[in-house]
């Protein structure tokens, strides 16, 4: 039986508040990556990056960390800031500084146009734009990463106080804060509809400007379906499906557990057509049919292969009718694993990977990136042919400064954070890319 461990996204702790609504004085503006015959070679500090995103579209990278204050250069101290990567030149674009010492996001969110993003930092909450490298702030008590609506008109996401808070953007003005629960996390349905608020012990459905209560349940577990259509529940009193966007119950699950109690975990299958419960331990993991509601056998060879989330990059080798790869994690390694045969067809091993820091997969499963904690560097790997190149972000000089290493030795960045037998290769990462 093969063992897969589920995709969780762990965040850092939260930082002290900076002045509310204010504009950042403190976007760095690299000018590209590659290094002058005239750079002096002084001390390279870097910054340990812990957390690694994709846009929706896949264009930029989105590294963040920490520098331990013992290690900062020149009277710099860093501040758990945000660097952003353009991936089609090749390039990073800015670092976006929160003011918070040594602390990185809870999570980052990107808006559909691609344009600008949003980072939670404990107490407050940064809009920064890929335009201009421009940063504007909203102080707010929070505990847990942002959620972008569809439009982009709306920001959610839990307060320390349990509360469910909405701005409204681009103003990042309080649109709502709810208190009905203990907010856990949230999630936008299709077309806005709904604002899904997985508490405590509830699930409840708002109506994302008024926070109104349109549908709540009492229930262990619950999860948004791929397209944001349908909302899979396991609860008390009903397990089965309900629109997400009225309420309305459509089918109930064939013998649900009798008891489910809290830490289990469920998800849908990339094309929805299944809803899988792990309830972890030495049970086995339960399947249903989302078409007709009626429980499905587990594969009695690795029932604990099943691997999905929402948002359909990690999917069960036993139901998959797409030709697409299936991304699966297991142990220190990830697994690319053909959907019709089931077979590996590849293996990556996550050298030096974080612990507690997931990867994370561009939209088009093309790359895989995840941050390493001997180096403190992200690692990117090219799905394709297993090839892979570092990226990093380093202290020279008082100022923060990208660079890029690939296995063979080639390097691009300041000449002090190269190692000696490293050879200069302008344009690293735009032809690593090939965009």
């Amino acid at each position: 039986m093969r063992s897969f461990v589920l995709f969780v996204a762990l965040v850092a702790c939260a930082p002290s508040a900076p002045p509310s609504q204010a504009k950042s004085p403190e976007v760095s503006r690299p000018r590209g990556n590659t290094t002058t015959p005239a750079e002096a070679p002084t001390p390279c500090k870097l910054k340990r990056l812990e957390l690694v995103r994709f846009s929706r579209d896949g264009r930029f990278l989105v590294t963040a960390g920490k520098t331990d204050v013992a290690q900062s250069h020149a009277g710099v101290v860093e501040d758990g800031s945000v660097d952003a990567w353009d991936l089609g030149k090749g390039e990073r674009l800015f670092t976006f500084h929160v003011g918070a010492p040594w602390h990185g996001p809870l999570g980052i969110d990107f808006a559909p146009d691609g344009k600008w993003a949003v980072s939670t930092h404990g107490h407050v909450i940064a809009m920064w734009s890929f335009v201009d490298g421009t940063t504007k702030f909203s102080r707010e008590r929070i505990a847990g990463p942002p959620r972008v609506s569809h439009d982009g008109t709306l920001v959610a996401f839990n307060g320390t106080d349990a509360s469910a808070l909405v701005l409204e953007m681009p103003a990042m003005s309080v649109l709502f804060a709810d208190k009905t629960d203990a907010s856990r996390s949230m999630q936008f349905s299709d077309k806005d509809a709904s604002l899904v608020n997985f508490a405590r012990d509830h699930v409840f459905l708002h109506e994302p400007r008024t926070m109104k209560i349109k549908a709540a349940w009492r229930a262990a577990a619950a999860v948004l379906s791929p397209d944001g259509k349908t909302l899979a529940i396991f609860g008390e009193d009903f397990s089965g499906l309900v629109d997400a966007a009225t309420g309305k119950k459509l089918r109930a699950f064939e013998a649900p557990p009798p008891e489910i109690t809290k830490g289990v975990s469920i998800a849908y299958a990339h094309d929805g057509s299944h809803v899988a419960l792990d309830r972890f331990g030495n049970f086995p993991i339960l399947v249903w049919n989302t078409a007709t509601g009626k429980k499905v056998p587990s594969p009695a060879d690795d029932a604990r292969a099943l691997l999905w989330t929402s948002n359909g990059r990690y999917v069960n080798p036993a139901t998959a009718t797409s030709a697409a790869p299936l991304i699966v994690e297991e142990g220190g390694q990830v697994l690319q694993i053909d959907p019709v045969t089931r077979n590996i067809a590849r293996s990556y091993q996550l050298d030096g990977r974080c612990a507690v820091c997931p990867f994370d997969l561009s939209p088009d499963l093309v790359l895989l990136a995840y941050p390493r904690g001997d180096t403190g560097t992200v690692r990117i790997i090219r799905l394709a042919d297993g090839a892979s190149i570092e990226l990093g972000t380093a202290i020279v000089g008082g100022v923060q400064r990208g660079f890029v290493r690939g296995a063979d030795g080639a390097f691009e960045g300041p000449a002090s954070c190269a190692a000696n037998s490293a050879k200069k290769s302008p344009g690293l990462l735009r032809s690593f890319v090939g965009r």
